[in-house]
């Protein structure tokens, strides 16, 4: 039958008696805390034998208890020359957070004699990002991380990773959890003391909420820790810069200069886009102004400006508008900045929407100014993507 037995101190945990056998000759008893915190230091085990009873191969084993099954962690002899005493666990050897049985046998292969729980929480460990504001594609993040544990991890069963993830907005995180994971490293340094991990710049290439989490692949939710939250936004440091105030007069090459942050990315990653701006009824100055895609060029970011031929401009135009676009994950396309030109002084285009050496420094992806200063005078299209056009 089993009862409770008393209560002591053992260094800073209180070992709780959870359990014993009690059989005619005496009692079977083991000793754990009722908690553990894994890599904080050695669990001990006391456990004691009725004296009457001999025992020359007893031991206790320890079980991992996960999804109703049981994994051997460690198994630890008992000495037979001594009834009572106290086996030890080395730190590192209980990995991850879970419930753990331990169970003391009289053989292998014979009867469990008594089993005792032990709870194993994690460590606290805190991953630190900057906080307030950050540029995307402005500086490399370093990630800081401080921890509670006083060892690592020694079986190795399972490994670890500092993932940094990456969402939206917000709102997306709450409907649904979802967070793409963009980066992971393995991850062993549990004992660590203000560690700095320093995160590649080109990994926070759009506006949005990215975080980092410190996780086990014991199970798709055994999180360690999660960081602060770090929000982004797009680099104002994208700039389209055009010194002539209309597109005509042009004689061979019209010249668009442009500047790039510290870390845009690869050449095929960042293009202007070039919109031919048209009126629907030629010879009305009220007429309506569409927006046509025309092409597009590589913006190599070791260079700050490209040249196109006049030829590319027709004189029929109101004007055109240039946009630097960048590409990041999943082939999502960002319009980081745009300016628009009128094609002639005389085009009518200032007078419609004041847009003649007018830049436009979006703070979204793809919310364009011409959307709501034209609202009324423009009709915007769509590209026409049977017409692309890239030209190195």
């Amino acid at each position: 039958m089993f009862k409770p037995s008393g209560v002591y101190l053992c260094g800073k945990y209180i070992l709780l008696l959870l359990m014993f056998a009690r059989f005619a000759d005496g009692s079977y008893q083991l000793s754990v805390p009722s908690e553990y915190v894994a890599f904080s230091g050695h669990l001990i085990i006391g456990y004691k034998i009725p004296d009457a009873i001999h025992l020359p191969n007893a031991f206790v084993r320890l079980y991992l208890i996960s999804d109703n099954r049981e994994e051997v962690i460690q198994t630890l002899a008992i000495d037979p020359a001594y009834k009572t005493g106290n086996l030890q666990i080395t730190c590192g050897i209980i990995e991850v957070a879970g419930q753990y049985d331990l169970k003391m046998f009289d053989y292998d292969g014979g009867r469990m004699l008594i089993r005792a729980v032990v709870i194993v929480r994690w460590p606290e460990v805190t991953l630190t990002l900057p906080s307030g504001i950050h540029y995307a594609q402005s500086s490399p993040v370093l990630l800081r991380i401080n921890s509670s544990a006083v060892c690592n991890p020694l079986l190795k069963k399972y490994s670890f990773k500092i993932e940094l993830d990456y969402s939206a907005n917000d709102s997306m995180i709450s409907k649904n959890g979802k967070k793409d994971v963009i980066y992971s490293e393995p991850f062993s340094d549990f004992f660590a003391r203000n560690f700095s991990l320093q995160l590649p710049c080109h990994m926070f290439d759009t506006s949005g909420i990215f975080g980092v989490s410190l996780t086990s692949t014991f199970s798709a939710i055994s999180q360690v820790a999660r960081s602060n939250p770090l929000v982004t936004s797009l680099n104002p440091a994208y700039k389209i810069i055009i010194y002539q105030k209309t597109i005509f007069p042009c004689a061979d090459n019209f010249i668009i200069n442009y500047g790039v942050p510290q870390c845009p990315g690869l050449k095929e990653n960042n293009r202007i886009r070039i919109y031919q701006l048209i009126r629907t009824s030629f010879g009305s100055m009220a007429s309506p102004v569409t927006r046509h895609y025309v092409m597009e060029r590589f913006a190599d970011p070791d260079k700050t400006f490209l040249s196109e031929n006049c030829a590319a401009f027709e004189t029929v135009s109101v004007g055109y508008c240039f946009q630097y676009v960048t590409f990041v994950r999943d082939n999502v396309v960002i319009n980081q900045t745009e300016r628009c030109l009128s094609a002639h002084p005389d085009s009518g285009l200032e007078r419609l929407c004041h847009l003649t050496s007018l830049d436009f420094d979006l703070a979204e992806p793809f919310t364009t100014p011409m959307s709501s200063v034209l609202s009324v005078a423009v009709t915007l299209r769509k590209p026409i993507w049977k017409s692309f056009e890239l030209v190195n």
